[in-house]
């Protein structure tokens, strides 16, 4: 099961039911689109 983002993250230019991934950087939290991570390895 992922992480999707709300329709309330729509009013701030996120495209709603994204997959994303959290993380945790120098005690930031950290969003990203899961399906950026795919097509950067594909690029590799």
């Amino acid at each position: 099961m992922g992480i999707y983002i709300p329709k309330e993250f729509s009013k701030a230019g996120y495209t709603v039911g994204t997959e994303v991934s959290i993380s945790l950087e120098e005690n930031n939290i950290v969003i990203r689109p899961k399906h950026l991570y795919q097509s950067r390895i594909k690029e590799i």
